[in-house]
């Protein structure tokens, strides 16, 4: 009986192991064929991405909306974002509430068990006069990776 309990766990880990093996040979040939429909390298993938939405145009005196989407590595329990708004603009209101206003840069703690996908708002307030293009810059900070910059739309223009 336990030569049979050991053959049948033997055969199990075998077609296992061919399944995977198979798997990973089709995963190549894919790859190979040109057939993979996203060809970027793992590390690329694998990564905290923080990716800046920003309206086409600001209007001087007035209030617009900044979106900050961040997609943690998974694993991660805490990041830092850092944003800096052009000079003497300011953020009149944000969620989740900044946590720090440092060296003319606002800064966010976000933690969590295991962190998940998610966004902080904020409004800004431009003073009147403000003329042309305005660029914003920012990082996102975590243990493990260290400081990655946020991606997407980094300039606004006057309206």
């Amino acid at each position: 009986m336990k030569k049979t309990a050991y053959f049948l766990i033997l055969a199990l880990l075998l077609i296992a192991g061919c399944t995977t093996t198979i798997q990973k040979d089709i995963d190549v040939q894919r790859v190979e064929e040109g057939k993979e429909q996203d060809s970027a390298p793992v590390e690329e993938k694998l990564r905290t991405r923080a990716l800046r939405v920003l309206p086409s145009c600001y209007t001087p005196g007035g209030i617009f909306s900044v979106t900050l989407k961040v997609q943690p590595l998974p694993g991660t329990t805490g990041v830092i974002i850092e944003e800096s708004l052009p000079e003497n603009w300011k953020i009149a209101s944000s969620y989740p509430q900044w946590i720090k206003y440092e060296n003319k840069t606002y800064k966010w703690l976000v933690f969590e068990r295991e962190l998940k996908n998610f966004e902080i708002s904020y409004d800004v307030s431009v003073p009147d006069g403000e003329k042309g293009k305005k660029e914003f810059r920012g990082v996102v900070v975590t243990h493990r990776e260290k400081t990655l910059p946020i991606e997407g739309e980094t300039a606004i223009k006057e309206k």
